[in-house]
Formats: structure tokens, C-alpha cells, sequence
């Protein structure tokens, strides 16, 4: 597959990228503090003293074949922010039970 999708809206074209190559990388080095390329929630390894964000409430909702799902809100980081850890990603994978459902909400930000 030359195209890949990431997150929402895959079935319009938004998020669809071009794969081109894809190497293994031992000696990457990050700089701190990191660039965040997604929306997510915080977790204990980032210095909030010396981070810069802005945060917003997300409240996701999607439909299936039957009816629609509301998430619960969640406060996240927005993409762009400057956060100080020394991870190469924060967040986490929330799990929710809707309507006797289990479902998940993938909120993990990847850092550069």
C-alpha cells in the first residue's frame, strides 16, 4: 500500500499520507524539550514547570451500524505544545464501556 492513513476521517482523505521509506534507528536522539504531533492527556513524566500548552476539552463521539456512541471528556494537550519529558511519546490508551460496550480512545501524542 503506497497510502496510509492515521486517526479520524479516514474515509474522506484527511490524514492519508504517503509512505516512502522506513528505517530502524538506534542512536536517535530527541531534544528536550519535544514538539507534540497529536492530541493527548498528560501523564506523570512530563516537567509541567517547564512545558508550554494549551489544553482543550475533547469530546469524541462516533457512529457504528446502530446508533451513535458518545466518549467521555477528556482534557488533552493540543498538537503544537512543548512539553518537557524525556519519552518519545505521552498518554495513554483509555478504555470506556458504552451501552454494556467495551470501546477504547486512543489519546497518545508522539513527541519530536
Amino acid at each position: 500500500m503506497n497510502y496510509i492513513t492515521f486517526g479520524g476521517h479516514k474515509s474522506i482523505g484527511y490524514n492519508m499520507f504517503n509512505f516512502v521509506n522506513m528505517e530502524l534507528s538506534n542512536n536517535l536522539k530527541l531534544n528536550r524539550p519535544h514538539l507534540l504531533l497529536s492530541l493527548s492527556i498528560g501523564d506523570s513524566s512530563i516537567d509541567y514547570q517547564n512545558s508550554y500548552y494549551q489544553l482543550k476539552q475533547l469530546n469524541a463521539k462516533f457512529n457504528n451500524a446502530k446508533d451513535v456512541v458518545n466518549r467521555n471528556q477528556v482534557l488533552v494537550f493540543t498538537e503544537g505544545s512543548i512539553i518537557a519529558t524525556d519519552k518519545s511519546y505521552i498518554g495513554q490508551i483509555i478504555e470506556e464501556t458504552n451501552n454494556k460496550k467495551v470501546t477504547y480512545q486512543n489519546v497518545m501524542g508522539l513527541l519530536i
